[in-house]
């Protein structure tokens, strides 16, 4: 065949379709719509896809034709009935649902749909995990996605639920937990967890802005809410000042709290061992680091608790225990005779 004949084929084709094709962008009738939205040449069919009024039964013929620029066409128009959003959710190639995830607003089933999609090639969920507005069960799939990736992404994102933030702590990669660490505001549980996190990176990352942390903790000391100061109480952190706050907060709860912390500074400790309710009181005395001196006063309390509570604390000097040892309460002098026992055997190893 020579290039003459080619050319006349070519023309031949232009002027067989040219009817169908006219005909697509002016007729009114489904039933012709229909026909055409099958037709063998995907030029008429991209007409038909452009089209506003166009049944659902077309737009799902047209959602699952084999021609990308015809699936195009059925993306473009704002406004698709749920049906032909989940069909194009589940279509195979890939850029397909690549458009489809960059649409503004998406229902549910359609986002979940493509959050599940586990297939190899994961920019689509990829360009799910950066969108502004996504429900609560579908950041929560991809917060378990199989890309790291997608999850690192997930924990730029500005807001995040609590949930989320959490899970994301426990995550098994690094770069991860490192890109969580780096976010400008972390709630105080999740801060807390990257404390104690195995890498030295995302620990570093956390001690670079610890300064800063520590004036926005501070000011939680103060919050209106006995769960957020109890959560300061519980810090990790030596937050001076906040723990000063708390020694004299209005909730027994809260002060027992602090007085169980092991990072509380000595003048706030010594401040809770003249708390007027017992529970804050035993639980101060309980704490390692009371001193000696304190232990020594309470050894001769009319409480028998809190002298037993002396009588096993391993700051009490030897000479009280021996004093303890005589104590009119049979439970205290066991508590006291066993702790002598050990400290001794202990001293002679």
């Amino acid at each position: 065949m020579n290039v003459f004949q080619e050319i006349c084929l070519w023309v031949l084709g232009i002027l067989t379709t040219l009817p169908r094709y006219i005909l697509a962008k002016i007729t009114s009738s489904q039933e012709t719509l229909a026909r055409l939205a099958e037709d063998e040449n995907w030029h008429v069919r991209y007409i038909v896809a452009e089209r506003e009024d166009l049944p659902e039964e077309v737009l799902m013929r047209l959602a699952e034709d084999e021609n990308f620029y015809v699936q195009r066409a059925i993306l473009k128009r704002k406004k698709l009935p749920i049906q032909v959003l989940m069909r194009l959710a589940e279509d195979e190639d890939w850029y397909v649902r690549c458009i489809l995830a960059e649409r503004k607003k998406l229902p549910i089933q359609v986002l979940m749909r493509l959050a599940e999609s586990g297939d190899w090639y994961v920019h689509v969920r990829r360009i799910l995990a950066e969108k502004k507005k996504l429900p609560i069960q579908v950041l929560m799939r991809l917060a378990e996605d199989e890309d790291w990736y997608v999850r690192c992404i997930l924990a730029k994102r500005k807001k995040l639920p609590i949930q989320i933030l959490m899970r994301l702590t426990e995550d098994e990669d690094v770069h991860v937990r490192f890109t969580l660490a780096k976010r400008k505001k972390l709630p105080i549980p999740v801060f807390m967890r990257l404390a104690k996190d195995k890498a030295d990176s995302v620990r570093l990352t956390l001690a670079k802005r610890k300064k800063r942390l520590i004036k926005a903790l501070t000011g939680f000391a103060t919050d209106p809410d006995e769960d957020v100061r109890a959560e300061i109480a519980r810090s990790k952190i030596t937050l001076t000042r906040a723990f000063a706050l708390l020694s004299v907060d209005k909730s027994w709860f809260v002060r027992k709290l602090l007085a169980e912390n092991e990072n509380i500074p000595l003048e706030s400790l010594t401040f809770l061992l003249k708390d007027t309710d017992e529970l804050v009181l035993r639980s101060a005395i309980c704490n390692p680091n009371t001193p000696a001196e304190q232990l020594t006063l309470f050894a001769g309390n009319a409480d028998l608790l809190i002298r037993s509570l002396v009588a096993q604390h391993p700051n009490t000097p030897i000479e009280v225990l021996e004093k303890l040892v005589k104590d009119e309460n049979e439970f205290v002098r066991h508590i006291a005779l066993l702790h002598l026992r050990n400290r001794r055997s202990d001293s002679l190893a």
